[in-house]
């Protein structure tokens, strides 16, 4: 059955996250002051596969986003910082 589970992410540069095969990223927000990645996916599916985030504030470098795709921009303390996220695909094979 498709659902859509979240993905509590640090506010770190790089992260790893393990995903379903066959998901895909629908969208980030802020919930209880940390940044949460929802993905549509497939809950009877048993194999993962890693997907690769990249977080950075507004105003750092971003050089190392091109080859990834941008699933939006979260605020944090309360407003005073901004994070965008980028995920290395969108769906998951």
């Amino acid at each position: 059955m498709k659902r859509i589970f979240k993905y509590p992410l640090k506010a770190d540069d790089r992260q790893v996250i393990a995903i379903p095969k066959g998901s895909k990223v629908l969208s980030v927000i802020e919930q209880h002051e940390q940044i949460v990645l929802y993905a549509l996916v497939e809950d009877s599916e048993l194999a993962h596969t890693d997907l690769k985030v990249i977080i950075h504030g507004t105003g750092h470098p971003a050089y190392d986003v091109s080859d990834f795709e941008f699933v939006g921009s979260v605020k944090l303390c309360h407003g005073t910082l901004v994070f965008h996220v980028f995920c290395d695909r969108l769906e998951v094979d």
